[in-house]
C-alpha cells in the first residue's frame, strides 16, 4: 500500500495556516499519479524529522512576528498567496515520493524498476528538469503578484518564509515516504505500479508541446526579437560572449537566416579577443564541417591549445583526444538517432546543445539528451550531466551522477569529485576520499590530479 498523498498534502496546508484555491494552472500534470488512499493510522504516532537551515528558522520567527502585526484583511490576503506558493511546492514533493519509492524498489527482487535501474534514474532526472523549470517561471509569475498585492509587508521576510516551507515541505514528503516504508505499508507489488507511474508521466513531460495561440506566439516572438537585439548590440560593442551567442545563432539559423560564413567571422574574431570559451568553441568546430569547409585538426590544436592554457578544462579532454576523433555527423542525422534512442547520439546532440556547436545552446535540452544518454550508462553523458546539476544547485543528483562517471573511469569526473570531497562544501569533508580519486585521475593520467597530489603530500 502507497502513502497517501491527500494526508501529506493536509498536513502541509496545515503547516502554512490553511490553503485556499490556486487559480493558476496545475502542474501535476507532469508528475506521476498520487497513491492511493493509505490505511487506518497506527496507534503510535509517526515521527518524521526534517532538518532545516538554522538562519531560515530564525527569520522564520520574525515572518510569524510581522505577520502579527497584520490586520485580520492583510492576513487573509497574505494566507492565500502562501497557499498558491504551496501548490507549486506540492508537485516536487510527490516526485521526492516516487523518487523514494524508485529506491526501495531498486532492492525488490524481480521488480520491472530494478531490472532497468538506469533508465527510470534518467526518467526522474528528466522529471526534476521539467519541474525546475515549471516552479521558476510560476513562482517568479505568483512572487511579481504578490508583491503587488502584499505592500504591506516586507517582501525579503515572505520570499524567506516560501524558502522555509518548501524546504520543510520536501522534507517531511521524504521523511513520510521512508517513515511508510519502514513501517512496511510500501509492498513489492507496488513496484510495478511505480514504474508505470514513471513511464507515464514522463511520456507526458517529453510530449511535443502544443502549438501557441496566435496572441502568445506573437508575443513569443517579440521576446525573442528582444533578446537578438540585445545580444546584436552587446557584439557590437565588442562583447566576447556576445560574439559568440550571435555567431552560433548566425551558423545554425537561430532567430535569423542562416549565414555561416559570417557567423565562423564573427567566432574568431570573439577568440582573438582571448576569451577561453570562443576558443574552445571554435577550436572544437574546427574538427567538424559546421563551418562549412574540411576538418583542420591543426587549427583546431591550436584554439583549443589556446582555450586549455587558460584552464578551460573541456578543451583539454578534446585535445587529448582529438587524434581519435571520429568524422562528425550532421545534425539531421543526429537527431534522427537520438530520437530512436541511441545512447551515443543522444550523447553528441546534448553536448552540441550545451555548448552551441550548429545549434543555439541551451541547456534545458543539452540536459534533456545527455540524461537520456546517461540513462543508458553512458559514462561520457555521466559526467556531463553531473557538473549541469551541480551549477544548476541540485547537488545531490549531481553527485550520484559524478560518482557513477567516475566509477566507470572517467577521470574529469573523478577529479572533480575529488575536488568536492577536499573542499567539503557540496559533500562532507573527507581528505582520505579525495586522494582516493586524485590518485584514481593521475593513474587515468590527469595531470592536475597529479599536481593536486604533490600539492597535498601524497605523491
Amino acid at each position: 500500500m502507497k502513502l497517501s498523498f491527500q494526508t501529506f498534502a493536509v498536513l502541509c496546508l496545515l503547516l502554512a495556516s490553511g490553503a485556499a484555491q490556486a487559480s493558476d494552472p496545475p502542474i501535476s500534470s507532469l508528475l506521476p499519479p498520487a497513491g492511493q488512499p493509505a490505511p487506518a493510522a497506527a496507534p503510535e504516532k509517526p515521527k518524521i524529522s526534517v532538518r532545516i537551515d538554522p538562519a531560515l528558522q530564525q527569520q522564520e520567527g520574525a515572518y510569524k512576528n510581522a505577520v502579527g502585526q497584520l490586520t485580520p484583511e492583510q492576513q487573509a490576503v497574505l494566507k492565500d498567496f502562501q497557499a498558491k506558493f504551496l501548490d507549486t511546492v506540492t508537485p516536487e514533493a510527490q516526485l521526492a515520493i516516487t523518487a523514494k519509492e524508485e529506491q526501495y524498489c531498486e532492492g525488490k527482487s524481480g521488480a520491472a524498476i530494478a531490472k532497468d535501474r538506469a533508465k527510470y534514474q534518467s526518467e526522474l532526472g528528466v522529471l526534476r528538469n521539467q519541474l525546475a523549470a515549471l516552479d521558476k517561471e510560476q513562482r517568479a509569475a505568483l512572487r511579481e503578484k504578490r508583491l503587488k498585492a502584499t505592500p504591506f509587508i516586507d517582501a525579503k521576510l515572505v520570499d524567506d518564509h516560501e524558502e522555509f516551507m518548501a524546504h520543510l515541505t520536501l522534507g517531511m514528503a521524504e521523511g513520510a515516504a521512508q517513515l511508510n516504508y519502514n513501517q512496511g505499508a510500501f509492498a513489492k507489488t507496488d513496484c510495478a505500479a511505480t514504474a508505470k507511474n514513471l513511464d507515464d508521466a514522463f511520456a507526458v513531460a517529453t510530449a511535443p508541446a502544443p502549438k501557441a495561440a496566435p496572441e502568445e506566439a506573437r508575443k513569443e516572438d517579440d521576446a525573442a526579437a528582444a533578446q537578438i537585439a540585445q545580444i546584436k548590440k552587446s557584439a557590437a560593442k565588442g562583447d566576447p560572449e556576445a560574439m559568440l551567442q550571435l555567431a552560433t545563432m548566425q551558423i545554425s539559423g537561430t532567430g535569423m537566416p542562416k549565414n555561416v560564413t559570417a557567423g565562423f567571422a564573427l567566432m574568431q574574431r570573439a577568440a582573438e579577443t582571448g576569451y577561453d570559451r570562443a576558443e574552445y568553441i571554435l577550436g572544437l568546430g574546427l574538427t567538424t564541417d559546421i563551418f562549412g569547409q574540411t576538418p583542420d585538426k591543426e587549427k583546431a590544436k591550436y584554439w583549443l591549445g589556446k582555450a586549455a592554457a587558460q584552464g578551460n578544462k573541456k578543451a583539454a579532454d578534446v585535445l587529448k583526444n582529438i587524434d581519435n576523433l571520429k568524422p562528425t555527423e550532421s545534425l539531421d542525422s543526429l537527431r534522427a538517432r537520438a530520437a530512436k534512442g541511441e545512447a551515443d547520439a543522444e550523447y553528441q546532440l546534448g553536448s552540441r546543445y550545451s555548448e552551441g556547436l550548429g545549434v543555439e545552446k541551451d541547456p534545458d535540452q543539452a540536459l534533456k539528451w545527455l540524461l537520456k544518454a546517461a540513462g543508458q550508462g553512458d559514462a561520457l553523458a555521466e559526467s556531463d550531466v553531473a557538473l549541469l546539476l551541480i551549477n544548476a544547485n541540485r547537488v545531490a543528483e549531481g553527485v550520484d551522477w559524478m560518482t557513477k562517471a567516475a566509477n566507470k573511469g572517467v577521470t574529469n569526473s573523478q577529479y572533480e569529485l575529488a575536488g568536492l570531497y577536499l573542499d567539503g562544501k557540496v559533500v562532507p569533508k573527507d581528505q582520505d576520499k579525495a586522494v582516493f580519486w586524485y590518485k584514481k585521475a593521475a593513474d587515468g593520467g590527469d595531470s592536475r590530479a597529479k599536481q593536486a597530489l604533490e600539492q597535498l603530500g601524497k605523491p
